[in-house]
């Protein structure tokens, strides 16, 4: 959660002034109902949640790279498209010289296609021979009949049975044929398919749809293999090439445990970039459409274990809404939201000190006078402002400059009735140390 930097209680300063008849100028903001936001805070670096490092798995120089869809030459940005239905291979992005491969690639294909003839030769030779066999067995039925009947002789018969005997042997041989030709077809087809598969790695095929985000190759290069990596940024340096599909980012904060321990997987987050907050402090009024300034995100996942040695829980935050304005790699800020109170009497925190155990503020009249000293009993404590449960009403006036210098009964002079803030803005920061000091 953030930390809230609270005033400081008085003991350093010493007792207030006496009241007197001096008035002391001061600012003051109005008592308004409004919702007040508890966030978790942490900053991490937005990677693509889909992203590939592509390498060559094997040497050599480079012989192909793809070109853009306007024939020019390939470069960051450029789209390139992933394998389509039933489809293994994407784009093809770059290959090595692979006419070694190649060439052991066609002569298996050419003896893959010298066992696919084998096996339908033993194919029709085992039809021939179960063909001949079917009319040696009838051969032979017909001289047993004849023999059985007075009207043949044993030697016909004989030779009919020799006859089957011999088929049946020729189909015994056929059938060991074919089992022959179709293993040598099986295993013919699997080092065609090792050889293709060689020949893949010397390439780069667009794993998914996406953009080129890193192209570390061009045509001629040598390509003498790379480390690989998991690291985001080793990989942009040396990977030949780098896929992202940038519709979806996430971040991963290192939160402190007592801060991860408010964190649940679907806790909305708002993440804001640099340029984001550049906008945001040079907007006029930043609350009336903080929306269009903001990347709206929800927490992911938040692991059970804590890093003993930072004492902190990595927590992940996916961006679901308006991912167009992150980039892969930039840095990120996230404003998780653990608790909100709707509705309630709220104050900024410059309208209220804190001595030992006891909060309060000054109330004033717009045009001055005396002031109040009100304790107060406070809630939930927001980014910029803070629920007060008891001692206020809406309406109320408060001091929020000067109030250092006053006690109860002070006479004030109010120079400025101050805007009341938008406290739901997670960019909405609390009093400097100057100004908390006055």
């Amino acid at each position: 959660m953030l930390a809230l930097q609270l005033p400081a209680c008085g003991s350093n300063e010493g007792p207030p002034p006496p009241v007197g008849t001096q008035a002391t100028v001061v600012h003051a903001t109005r008592v308004e109902k409004s919702d007040v936001y508890e966030w978790v805070y942490g900053q991490g670096t937005a990677l693509a949640v889909r992203r590939k490092a592509l390498y060559f798995q094997m040497e050599g120089r480079i012989s192909y790279v793809a070109r853009a869809a306007d024939g020019g030459e390939l470069r960051l940005g450029d789209t390139v498209s992933g394998p389509e239905d039933e489809e293994i291979l994407g784009q093809l992005l770059a290959k090595v010289d692979d006419r070694d491969v190649l060439a052991n690639v066609e002569a298996n294909r050419a003896e893959l296609r010298r066992t696919q003839t084998q096996r339908v030769s033993a194919e029709a030779q085992l039809k021939s021979a179960k063909a001949e066999l079917e009319a040696a067995e009838r051969e032979r039925k017909r001289m047993q009949s004849l023999v059985d009947s007075g009207a043949g002789n044993q030697a016909d018969l004989d030779n009919a049975k020799t006859r089957v005997e011999t088929a049946k042997a020729s189909v015994e041989s056929a059938k060991s044929q074919l089992v022959a030709s179709a293993s040598g077809t099986k295993a013919q087809a699997a080092q065609v398919k090792r050889s293709e598969v060689a020949q893949e790695r010397a390439a780069i095929f667009a794993p998914f749809d996406g953009v080129i985000a890193a192209l570390n190759v061009k045509e001629g290069d040598y390509y003498f293999g790379a480390q690989v990596s998991n690291d985001a940024g080793q990989q942009l340096r040396t990977a030949p090439i780098v896929i992202i599909d940038p519709s979806e980012f996430e971040i991963e904060l290192e939160l402190p445990e007592y801060e991860a321990a408010n964190v649940k997987v679907g806790m909305p987050a708002a993440v804001m970039t640099g340029e984001d907050l550049a906008s945001l402090a040079s907007a006029r009024d930043p609350s009336r459409h903080p929306e269009d300034l903001l990347t709206q995100g929800t927490v992911f996942s938040v692991s059970p274990s804590i890093d003993p040695t930072a004492r902190s829980v990595r927590v992940t935050v996916r961006v679901t809404e308006h991912a167009n304005r992150l980039r892969d790699g930039e840095f990120a800020s996230c404003f998780i939201m653990t608790r909100q109170a709707p509705g309630v009497v709220a104050i900024p925190y410059e309208a209220f000190i804190r001595e030992d155990e006891h909060t309060f503020a000054f109330v004033t009249a717009e045009d001055g006078g005396a002031v109040e000293r009100r304790d107060l009993t406070v809630g939930l404590a927001g980014v910029g402002r803070i629920e007060v449960k008891a001692g206020l009403t809406e309406g109320d006036l408060v001091v929020t400059r000067g109030r250092r210098n006053l006690g109860d009964g002070s006479l004030v002079d109010v120079a400025k009735v101050e805007q009341t803030r938008n406290e739901g803005d997670p960019n909405e920061g609390r009093p400097t140390e100057g100004e908390a000091a006055r």
